[in-house]
């Protein structure tokens, strides 16, 4: 089915008073629907290779309330919160136990002891990777000094990451 259909038909529908100009104008009618074909399939195919669906960016909010479905709210870094997620606020770990939209559009994340946090000041909980734990060893071994006193001060922060970090294979 082509988005040209509709002038088509029209097109084989129409009719001059003298019989001379159907021809013609039918004609002018097809030319401009092939051009009209031609680059929404140019445009259908730019929008494919782009990787992305051009209805993806209209919003239906709408449509989907007349259904009674709304967006799940997203944490600080953008990942749509789920009942059972794990959460943290940087302080606190906790089981996401209940959403609560409001009518301004915010959100109450709540756990099952009924403690609340807005969806902007969470982000999802995932244990910590090695590359975690080298990380933040870099980062505190760079504000270490380097004096010579400060030796001690390394060997406890290797001691301290070496409790957190066990490679696989290590009886120790």
């Amino acid at each position: 089915m082509s988005i040209t259909d509709e002038l088509r038909k029209i097109a084989t529908k129409t009719e001059c008073a003298n019989g001379r100009c159907e021809k013609l104008y039918r004609g002018d009618l097809e030319h401009i629907a092939d051009r009209i074909d031609a680059e929404h399939e140019r445009q259908c195919a730019e929008s494919w290779m782009r990787g992305h669906d051009a209805w993806a960016a209209i919003d239906r909010s709408d449509e989907m309330a007349e259904h009674g479905w709304i967006r799940l709210p997203k944490d600080a870094d953008g990942v749509p919160i789920r009942v059972g997620d794990v959460l943290t606020d940087g302080e606190y770990k906790f089981k996401v136990f209940e959403l609560a939209a409001f009518g301004d559009g915010s959100w109450s994340i709540r756990n099952e002891d009924g403690n609340a946090w807005a969806a902007c000041d969470v982000t999802h909980h995932h244990e910590p990777t090695v590359e975690d734990v080298l990380r933040e060893f870099a980062s505190a071994y760079d504000r270490i000094g380097g004096e010579d006193d400060e030796h001690q001060k390394y060997l406890n922060l290797i001691a301290e990451f070496a409790a957190k970090l066990r490679l696989a294979g290590d009886a120790e």
